[in-house]
């Protein structure tokens, strides 16, 4: 599935100091993101091109916009908290001569609905004295991260109006990695980066930003 990112509102950075010594910082954010769907959907033991769905040709399913939010808490001894939730759901119609979800036989027209919600908490720590060592110019996050996908699949045959549905929810355990560069006192760049690969399969997602502040703790991204 193709997936670009792209944040369109302002987006919030703030600092709570509770005392002199420790500090713990906080980093909120909110935008949407265009999605473009490709590939093939299947939920059967077995593949086959009975019970397998293409995205665009069979389902329809075209681009959409989604809001995205995203939470970053340091703090200061034990390991940072990063939360992202990637909202991913999509609707349309078709028409297959022959197809078959879920045991149920589809002929002529139905609807489909696809959910597969992405929820992301991950713990890190920054390397230590890098970003000191280069006078806050780079700091390069390590860390795990659990991806909590929320998906649900329905599909209705239009002739005789049944309805098959399947909900699940999964968990699956990634690395974390994350680059700030700050060229300017202004200006940061970052990239991160959240995968893994077990036997055939692998997944990722890799996201790209250029912050720039604007005054106080505000910020566009």
């Amino acid at each position: 599935m193709k997936k670009s990112l792209l944040f369109v509102i302002c987006i919030m950075s703030f600092i709570g100091v509770p005392c002199a010594v420790y500090a713990i910082g906080m980093e909120a954010a909110i935008g949407k993101w265009q999605q473009g769907p490709s590939g093939k959907f299947c939920y059967e033991d077995a593949y086959s091109d009975e019970n397998t769905f293409d995205l665009e040709d069979d389902l329809n399913y075209e681009e959409e916009w989604e809001l995205t939010g995203r939470a970053k808490i340091d703090l200061p001894v034990f390991p940072n908290i990063y939360l992202m939730a990637t909202p991913m759901e999509y609707e349309g119609s078709g028409t297959r001569t022959i197809g078959r979800f879920l045991g149920m036989p589809i002929s002529g027209e139905f609807d489909s609905r696809l959910k597969l919600t992405h929820y992301d908490i991950a713990i890190y720590y920054g390397i230590p004295l890098l970003k000191t060592a280069t006078l806050k110019k780079i700091n390069l996050d390590l860390g795990v991260n659990a991806r909590i996908i929320d998906f649900e699949a329905e599909m209705t045959d239009s002739s005789d109006l049944v309805t098959e549905s399947k909900k699940e929810t999964y968990t699956v355990p990634m690395v974390y990695a994350a680059l700030q560069l700050r060229p300017i006192e202004k200006i940061c760049i970052e990239a991160e980066g959240r995968g893994i690969t077990y036997k055939k399969n692998t997944t990722y997602s890799v996201i790209g930003r250029a912050n720039l502040d604007l005054f106080g703790p505000i910020f566009i991204a």
